[in-house]
């Protein structure tokens, strides 16, 4: 399951000519398809790799803020296969894995509340005390 589409790609790309530029190599006026299902699959497989440690994978529902980290990668992988990445691009990725590993170390979340509901099957045992059942040091002594 993939985590984002080429229009995912796109606007993280910022817009259709961008994206043109970076994944269309044989300037055809639209990008490569082969071209892009190849870094949305590699941008997801990186997403899933970094955070397999602590989250099932492929993540469903995939909140937002994986959806980006994908979509930024993949531009990312674009750019990096055209020989069109620079040092701010760079940066941008360096930037994605540091978040991820927060989030897989639990510094910090997706954003999206993914705390399991309490299961039914679980039960409280818990209940006041009887005010009887006096217990003391002194009442216990010799208990050993």
């Amino acid at each position: 399951m993939a985590y984002i589409n080429s229009t995912d790609v796109q606007n993280a790309a910022g817009g259709e000519a961008n994206l043109r530029g970076i994944a269309d190599p044989a300037r055809l006026g639209t990008p490569d398809a082969d071209l892009l299902a190849a870094a949305i699959a590699e941008a997801d497989a990186w997403v899933n790799a970094e955070l397999s440690k602590v989250v099932a994978t492929p993540m469903d529902p995939v909140p937002d803020l994986v959806k980006a980290c994908s979509a930024n990668e993949a531009v990312y992988i674009l750019k990096r296969n055209a020989g069109l990445a620079d040092t701010d691009d760079r940066d941008d990725h360096d930037e994605r894995r540091e978040l991820l590993r927060a989030i897989a170390i639990g510094e910090t979340t997706t954003g999206d509340d993914n705390t399991p509901e309490e299961s039914a099957l679980l039960v409280d045992k818990y209940s006041d005390r009887s005010s009887d059942l006096n217990v003391s040091r002194t009442k216990l002594d010799g208990f050993a």
